[in-house]
């Protein structure tokens, strides 16, 4: 799912891309995009050490602060849309976790979701957070949920969109091929792109013969670190499930209608745990409402923020 960080940049560097085509590699060319994105966006990208990790992360806006946690596969950047929405009344900080992104990644050490959720408490203690808004899509939500069961008290809302690591009682398409031993959000070559859209999308982007060669030169070395993760956090089963219970903060579950890698019947688990929820479900956009409809999905989400934030006044 790096391909979510790509399709961010590309729309506003294409111009840019056009011009220099002769003249770099397509590595290059996509870097020089998503510069151009973030220059675009308002976003600012920093860096911070924390949990033994180099954190790269983009910020924008101000006021209480909504920490954005990308899926398996992605990266940052392909919440600038929907964090658009978000700035101009809270600052939004959009981490790349660990082994994602710029954040780098270590063969070494486990990517499974306790050690990312102790990573991000060490990220938040970094930017000194002492409460937020938290939000996550796939495996991000599943952090998110972790997260917010392990510290209730720092939690003012949470978002679990199309989130992982909850038993799913009707498997999906993408669950059914995993159990066959092939994961189709990982692109080790260029018939996979086309692989990758289908089960990520309703709308699938149109992309060009160019557009997909890009991607897939992005995608090649990311594959061990890509298949590491994958094998961490699959080893972990239900994790999420396993603390629903303990979630206090009140929760937005956010669902794309026709979602093929994490099927919509995982709402009704969610729903069946959590204390204090509302449910929302995008007909029409499959595993990523908010790269489908970024702006219904984000006013979806400032308004629930909001509302909160009133009863808590």
């Amino acid at each position: 799912m790096q391909l979510l960080v790509w399709l961010g940049s590309i729309t506003v560097g294409i111009i840019v891309m056009a011009i220099v085509l002769s003249y770099v590699t397509p590595l290059t060319l996509m870097r020089g995009a998503r510069s151009l994105a973030f220059s675009l966006s308002g976003f600012t990208r920093k860096r911070v050490h924390a949990g033994g990790v180099d954190f790269s992360y983009c910020e924008a806006g101000r006021g209480d602060t909504v920490l954005l946690l990308h899926g398996f596969g992605a990266a940052k950047d392909t919440w600038l849309t929907y964090a658009r929405t978000l700035t101009p009344k809270f600052r939004v900080v959009i981490p790349d976790l660990p082994g994602f992104g710029e954040s780098g990644f270590d063969p070494a050490i486990r990517y499974g979701y306790a050690e990312q959720v102790a990573r991000l408490r060490a990220f938040v203690e970094a930017l000194d957070l002492p409460k937020l808004h938290l939000a996550g899509n796939s495996m991000g939500g599943a952090i998110a949920g972790i997260y917010a069961a392990s510290y209730p008290s720092t939690i003012h809302t949470l978002v679990l969109m199309d989130c992982g690591a909850v038993e799913m009682p009707h498997p999906s398409d993408f669950w059914k091929m995993v159990m066959v031993g092939e994961n189709a959000l990982i692109v080790k070559k260029l018939e996979d792109v086309d692989t990758l859209l289908d089960y990520c999308f309703v709308r699938k982007p149109p992309l060009s013969g160019l557009a997909k060669r890009v991607f897939t030169a992005d995608c090649v070395p990311r594959v061990v670190s890509n298949e590491k993760v994958f094998a961490d956090i699959l080893a972990d089963g239900q994790a999420l499930e396993a603390c629903l219970t303990k979630i206090e903060t009140p929760t937005l579950i956010m669902w794309g209608a026709q979602d093929r890698v994490l099927d919509r019947s995982i709402v009704g688990v969610l729903e069946q745990h959590l204390r204090n929820h509302k449910t929302v479900v995008y007909e029409g956009c499959g595993h990523l409402p908010y790269i489908e409809a970024p702006q219904k999905s984000a006013r979806d989400h400032l308004k629930f923020i909001l509302a909160h934030q009133s009863n808590a006044s």
